[in-house]
Order: structure tokens, then C-alpha cells, then sequence
């Protein structure tokens, strides 16, 4: 016919099979199927190339092989795995320790949440708007962790899911006056006979505008300047991300030199030593 082959017995993992070239194309055979023998290479290769062989010299020639088309088109992600890519873009950027500790946070919930009800396989176009919602509005939430799961939900979630979560309204959280103090010395000391560290606590907060949760918790002596009468804060301590600075009025300033540490790299300790007393 024109076309030139070559017949041979090859090996692989000490099995032997049927090695056939025709026109730059390679085919391989273990038995003697497509050819209409009924011999196994594994049990007599010699004549099984033999037959194919003769099978050639006759005129038979192999089915060219099919090009197998890749499929360009990708799975689609489920829920939980377009989310975690969300999760891992947050992770990975430069935000503040809270905000990934708030998304990691309600991911694991989220996780939790579909996973309770067989629905964490689910993809995204499949989940109903109604399974978001009482995601969100779970009455163990109070209505300001409902409105801040929704919006860290849309923090890290895009296209379709965060369209679904657009369209969820919480209810608007009311806003609470506190009573101002009248007698503010009165409150100091009596602040200051349940806890020292405590009443340190509250004379910065008040004296120098500084946040009890991370500024005045994580405040070092290093941070205060006694001469210049100051206390100094990077950006990446303080909420703001801005560098800030405060003056220290002289009442608190004499009441921290009391305790100033030889140490002045350590923790002040104000939050974080403080043991409260029981009655």
C-alpha cells in the first residue's frame, strides 16, 4: 500500500506488548483484539506479533488515533471554594489583623452554617437567596453582628453572591445615648479602689482620647515620653492606620510615673496585668 511499518516487542513494567509503527505513528497492543485473534501478548508475544504480521502483509491497517479535545471549560466552583478564595486574597493583603480575624471568623460560621445542612457542595448559582438570609439574620446575632457578617460576607465574595447579598437588608441598629457622669472624681475613686490598673485605664481613655481595646491594652512604656510629655503611636497601632500622637496631661503623667518601669520596652500592662477583684 505504500506506507511503511515496523513491528516489534516492547516492555514496560516487565510486560511484554505488541510495538507497531506505520507512517510516524506509534500504536501499541496487549492482545490480539482488534485484529481478531484471540492471543494475549502476556502469554506468547512472538506469536502474537506474527499475527499482526501477516494481518499487515495482508492489508490491514490500524484506525488512526482520535485526538482527545481537552475541555477549556473549567468545573464550576462550589460555594465554599469561590468564598475561601476571597478569604485567602483578604489573608494575603495588607489589612488590619481584625478585619482577618472578623473574615476568618465568619467563613468557619459560613462553613458551618451549609455544612449543617448538607449544602456546603452546593455552587453559587444554586443557593437561594433565603439560605443567605437566615445565614445573616440568626436571632442568636444581635442586629450589629448581623450587619457586620453581611458586610464581611461582601468583602470577600464577588459576581452572583455578592449581587445576592446586596439585595439583603438588615434591620437599621439603633443608636444608644449614655448618660453623661456628673461627678467624675467620685467615679475615678471609686474605679481606683476596685482596681488600680483599671483606673490608669480610665484616666487615659478619657484624659487622652486613647482606645482601651488595643491602644491603651498594647501601650508600652516605650510609646510615652515623660520629658516631652507625649505619647506616640504608629499607624499600625491605632485604628486609623495614621501615626498618632497625644499629649499626656500632668495629673495622668504624674500618676504614670509612680509605676514607670526600668524596663521601657515592656508592656505597661495596664489591661493585661490586671487582676479584677471579686466582693
Amino acid at each position: 500500500m505504500g506506507d511503511n511499518w515496523k513491528l516489534t516487542i516492547g516492555t514496560t513494567k516487565g510486560k511484554k506488548f505488541i510495538n507497531l509503527y506505520i507512517n510516524n505513528t506509534r500504536f501499541r497492543y496487549w492482545n490480539g483484539k482488534v485484529i481478531g485473534v484471540k492471543i494475549k501478548s502476556t502469554e506468547n508475544a512472538d506469536l502474537l506479533r506474527s499475527a499482526f504480521e501477516i494481518k499487515l502483509l495482508e492489508g490491514w491497517r490500524p484506525e488512526k488515533k482520535k485526538a482527545i479535545k481537552k475541555s477549556t471549560q473549567k468545573a464550576p466552583l462550589t460555594i465554599i471554594s469561590e468564598i475561601e478564595k476571597g478569604v485567602d486574597k483578604v489573608l494575603d493583603g495588607n489589612y488590619s489583623y481584625h478585619h482577618k480575624r472578623d473574615v476568618q471568623w465568619v467563613f468557619r460560621e459560613f462553613k458551618c452554617y451549609l455544612s449543617d445542612r448538607s449544602l456546603h457542595n452546593v455552587q453559587t448559582t444554586d443557593l437561594s437567596l433565603d439560605v443567605l438570609k437566615e445565614f445573616i439574620l440568626q436571632s442568636k446575632w444581635s442586629e450589629r453582628t448581623q450587619k457586620n457578617v453581611l458586610t464581611t460576607l461582601k468583602c470577600i465574595t464577588s459576581g452572583t453572591l455578592n449581587e445576592k447579598l446586596s439585595s439583603i437588608k438588615t434591620r437599621k441598629v439603633k443608636s444608644t445615648l449614655h448618660k453623661p457622669v456628673r461627678d467624675i472624681q467620685s467615679l475615678l475613686k471609686a474605679v481606683r479602689t476596685y482596681n488600680d490598673p483599671l483606673y490608669i485605664c480610665c484616666l487615659l481613655t478619657y484624659g487622652c482620647l486613647l482606645r482601651p481595646h488595643q491602644e491603651i491594652r498594647l501601650l508600652k512604656w516605650g510609646d510615652i515620653d515623660f520629658k516631652r510629655e507625649i505619647i506616640s503611636l504608629s499607624g499600625a497601632r491605632n485604628k486609623s492606620g495614621r501615626n498618632r500622637i497625644v499629649p499626656i496631661p500632668l495629673y495622668i503623667k504624674s500618676e504614670l510615673e509612680k509605676d514607670s518601669p526600668q524596663m521601657r520596652n515592656t508592656c505597661l500592662g495596664i489591661v493585661n496585668s490586671h487582676t479584677a477583684k471579686t466582693t
